[in-house]
């Protein structure tokens, strides 16, 4: 018997304090929240998220590259 391979689900309270500990918003944190739990935490090939936080700084960045506005409002998240 193969042993299923485990995600790291982070609970909305945990997404949201890391979001604002980068500088965004709750909102932010509730977005990237219910687009990965609607995805059932796998990434765009198909594959289980393992870390949830790697996840949430790319989608971070994402926004910051299409909505120059962010860059000034967040903290830099890659100090």
């Amino acid at each position: 018997m193969m042993k299923e391979p485990s995600v790291a689900k982070p609970s909305i309270h945990q997404a949201t304090i890391y979001f604002i500990q980068k500088g965004f918003e709750a909102k932010d944190a509730e977005q990237f929240f219910k687009e990965y739990s609607i995805r059932n935490w796998t990434g765009r090939k198909g594959i289980l998220v393992k870390n949830w936080r790697a996840k949430a700084l790319d989608w971070m960045w994402q926004r910051q590259r299409t909505r120059p506005y962010l860059r000034t409002k967040a903290k830099s998240i890659y100090r």
